[in-house]
């Protein structure tokens, strides 16, 4: 594939992310623009190790698609492009993505943030939306005849429905003593897929 067609696609993941997610929605509101089949959650920990990239590149060769773009959703205006985002292609080694989260200098980089963030793809059959914060990552899949093709690198990101994610809680952001009743039964009404 010619660099130009590459850039195009990596371009339309950019855009993706802006089509997918809802920039002003947080937890425990859905954050996901349009109609999706299914949310799993998983510990957001999982997107700052070098794996989420043959997690994400699995994702892509499942969906058919060239390029993600996982973006600092809070990032400020005047942060460089280069800083408030990471292109991943089937050809990204996880070497590269771990040396851009570390940053230039310590705790410059995105494993120090705290921030929200957002992954999706050209085509935009799945996205992801992360609150460092709160300790809590999902992934959303348009069509619900999907599930079957996406389960290894669900597998691997250990995601779950949410009912689960809350039942046995998958990390911290799970626990009851992080959630209020209040806020675990919006997000349980929320993303509940299995209605």
């Amino acid at each position: 594939m010619e660099e130009s067609e590459i850039s195009r696609k990596c371009g339309s993941a950019l855009l993706g992310v802006d089509e997918c997610l809802a920039p002003a929605v947080r937890f425990p509101r859905n954050v996901f623009v349009g109609p999706w089949g299914y949310y799993f959650f998983f510990d957001s920990d999982r997107i700052f190790e070098s794996a989420f990239v043959n997690q994400v590149k699995m994702l892509l060769h499942i969906e058919g698609s060239s390029c993600a773009c996982l973006v600092n959703l809070d990032a400020s205006a005047e942060t460089a492009s280069s800083h408030r985002r990471f292109f991943i292609d089937r050809s990204t080694a996880p070497n590269s993505y771990k040396d851009f989260i570390k940053g230039e200098r310590p705790g410059q980089g995105w494993i120090h943030s705290i921030d929200r963030f957002g992954c999706a793809s050209n085509l935009c059959q799945w996205a992801v939306y992360c609150e460092r914060g709160s300790e809590i990552a999902v992934i959303a899949i348009r069509s619900q005849f999907a599930f079957d093709r996406y389960s290894l690198p669900l597998s691997g990101l250990k995601a779950v429905r949410i009912r689960d994610a809350v039942s046995k809680p998958i990390s911290y952001g799970f626990s009851p003593e992080a959630l209020s009743t209040e806020w675990r039964n919006v997000l349980i009404h929320e993303y509940d897929s299995v209605k």
